[in-house]
């Protein structure tokens, strides 16, 4: 067999291994959520006043809807105040918030932020 078709053939077997990887490895989104639950509304993720009936994309951003089952209403668990925005510890995963207590240190750095600082009540 000539160098040319061996290596053709060599490439061609490894994007079929990838191919057939990437299918295997794909979450299955299907068989989320059994039928015991039913979607009572669906809210925008960054907003959650806003709500709507059917599934789709939020009007002002473009973000998708993310659908609120029954027995699961986050807000109500939370019980958080008006115009309060929860979000889940995977998605602060993803976003790379990190959580730590204050401490006192010698250190000089200037940090310039913004943010917002409420007493414990």
């Amino acid at each position: 067999m000539k160098k040319p078709t061996a290596l053709g053939c060599l490439v061609f077997l490894a994007l079929l291994a990838f191919a057939a990887g990437r299918y295997t490895a794909r979450p299955n989104h299907d068989n989320h959520h059994t039928g015991a639950k039913r979607v009572l509304y669906n809210v925008d993720p960054m907003r959650p006043s806003y709500r709507s009936d059917k599934p789709g994309i939020v009007p002002d951003c473009g973000m998708a809807l993310e659908p609120v089952y029954e027995g699961e209403d986050p807000a109500a668990k939370l019980q958080l105040k008006p115009g309060a925005v929860s979000i889940s510890s995977e998605k602060q995963l993803l976003i790379g918030v990190r959580v730590l207590a204050a401490e006192k240190n010698s250190g000089s750095r200037l940090i310039r932020t913004t943010g917002r600082v409420e007493a414990d009540q």
